[in-house]
């Protein structure tokens, strides 16, 4: 199972619902549900702003928009959880709005100028303002993608065509100057 998998899955039937193959639709909402109760734990904030919490308030809001309904047996209870387009919406704007609060009240982002994540996150938060119908969200994602954009940007050597000084995390290929994220971006 890889990580990405749902996030994708969602947003290609945002996009393409009208040409997927009704098998093709079936199989990538599959997946979606398979992945919804992962998504649970940042709806009240989780750990700040990073690539994680912005794809899962994505993945949240996208998916109240294929799913009608969703049930799953909870271990601990003693009756199924049963989740409705509106209330995964309602979850979602909660996680987007507790994005905004760390957005407003944190310096930096939970991942600072990463060359790896920082660009997942602003995919997600465009991805809002481009697939989500709803102008709360719009407007909210499109603050806090600002704000990680004005961290990218006050870092960026242009000249050498990179993203210079302090970072939160990043890997082997973004340190040696081979092609990351990052990068590609500012191509």
């Amino acid at each position: 199972h890889n990580h990405f998998e749902p996030f994708a899955a969602v947003e290609l039937m945002l996009r393409f619902k009208a040409v997927l193959a009704p098998e093709v639709y079936e199989h990538l909402k599959a997946i979606v549900a398979a992945h919804l109760v992962n998504s649970m734990e940042v709806r009240f904030g989780g750990p700040g702003l990073n690539n994680f919490t912005c794809m899962t308030t994505l993945f949240l809001l996208a998916a109240a928009q294929v799913l009608e309904r969703y049930e799953f047996n909870h271990p601990l209870a003693s009756i199924p959880e049963v989740y409705v387009a509106p209330r995964l919406h309602a979850m979602g704007m909660n996680a987007l709005r507790a994005l905004a609060w760390h957005s407003e009240h944190q310096k930096v982002a939970t991942e600072f100028n990463s060359p790896t994540y920082s660009p997942i996150s602003l995919h997600s938060l465009a991805k809002i303002v481009e697939l989500i119908p709803d102008p709360d969200a719009k407007e909210l994602a499109l603050q806090i993608e600002m704000k990680i954009w004005r961290e990218i940007l006050s870092l960026y050597h242009p000249a050498l065509g990179v993203s210079c000084g302090p970072y939160s995390r990043a890997y082997r290929c973004d340190i040696l100057g081979q092609n990351s994220q990052m990068r590609i971006l500012f191509c």
